[in-house]
């Protein structure tokens, strides 16, 4: 379990390179008080500009509670759309001072999968989050002749 402390007006990012798919992306996270936001974003290994069929995976979060806030997002946001990211789960306000927060990805394509913990929105609170990431690979299935 990593664990890393996010200024306020500040966000990190956690970069996991895939290269065999299919396989599972999952991850855990908490923070010592007050809470976070969090997204999901895919930078493409190929670079084929072919956006839309990242988003071919299935998303499964548990625990915790999410609400989505109309929030100003902060900077790396716009810097990870810049160098062609694209947004796989929209950043969310996560109540992860009360819960630890699991979710995955289903991934199949292979890319750069960067976890966005963003603390744009505290003025004044600088966050200590805990945090675990696991691929779990998968077979291919065998395509049937």
């Amino acid at each position: 379990m990593e664990e890393v402390e996010i200024l306020p007006r500040d966000s990190y990012l956690h970069t996991v390179n895939i290269t065999q798919v299919p396989c599972t992306l999952q991850w855990w996270f908490t923070t010592k008080r007050k809470n976070i936001d969090f997204g999901l974003f895919q930078r493409k290994a190929n670079g084929s500009g072919d956006e839309g069929a990242s988003l071919a995976g299935s998303v499964s979060e548990t625990t915790g509670g999410a609400m989505s806030i109309g929030r100003q997002r902060g900077l790396s946001h716009f810097k990870l759309q810049d160098r062609g990211a694209v947004e796989l789960m929209a950043l969310k306000h996560y109540e992860s001072s009360k819960s630890t927060i699991k979710g995955s990805w289903h991934a199949t394509e292979p890319g750069a999968y960067v976890l966005y913990f963003d603390n744009s929105f505290s003025k004044n609170t600088s966050k200590r989050l805990s945090f675990c990431v696991a691929v779990k690979e998968e077979e291919a299935k065998e395509e049937a002749k």
